[in-house]
């Protein structure tokens, strides 16, 4: 457990703000005295109206902030400084990836990377919940992208944000911001594996 409360945060009812959610999460837990709202997250996110959030921006703001930050995931950073959409569509499927380059900004999403990839954090490799529990250990909050309908044990892909704040022998701990809402939700080990 981490050595106060962290404090939970909903995504909004047109549920389009599961990132800032967990950002503000993070924000309130490591930075107790600033609040932060929405529209403040959307700038720090570089958050388009109506395209999904990316996390590059809020990365870079965060890392500008003085924050460590440790990124772990399997996007191929150069690939998609070179091919935008096309790598999305190769990564993901035809589906899914067009899905994603419909909702997004690609030109300046591989500009924000362009400045990302320069800080030298990127670890590209699926995150194992070995490095979940030893960045826990080390006193930081995990933010996680997952599938949404994997977590809810559906069919079907959809990108979604949680923290992850705390474990035990049987799973971890997370706030899920929604929707629907659900703070201090149990995942077991061998079904966040599979998100």
């Amino acid at each position: 457990m981490p050595p106060r409360p962290v404090l939970f945060f909903p995504n909004t009812p047109d549920d389009t703000h599961c990132f800032q959610a967990g950002l503000k999460m993070i924000l309130k837990y490591f930075l107790p005295d600033k609040d932060y709202s929405m529209e403040e997250l959307d700038v720090l996110c570089a958050k388009k109206e109506g395209l999904y959030t990316w996390a590059s921006q809020a990365l870079l703001n965060l890392h500008a902030m003085g924050f460590d930050i440790v990124d772990i995931d399997t996007f191929d950073i150069d690939a998609f400084m070179r091919t935008g959409g096309e790598y999305l569509i190769k990564k993901y499927g035809a589906e899914m990836g067009n899905i994603q380059v419909r909702n997004s900004d690609i030109v300046q999403e591989q500009r924000i990377y362009g400045e990302y990839s320069k800080l030298g954090i990127h670890q590209q490799h699926l995150p194992t919940i070995t490095d979940i529990k030893h960045l826990l250990n080390e006193g930081y909050l995990a933010c996680c992208n997952v599938n949404y309908y994997a977590l809810n044990g559906k069919e079907g892909y959809g990108g979604h944000f949680v923290v992850i704040y705390s474990y035990d022998t049987e799973g971890l701990f997370l706030h899920d911001p929604g929707l629907p809402p659900q703070p201090h939700r149990k995942v077991p080990y061998g079904v966040f594996v599979g998100v």
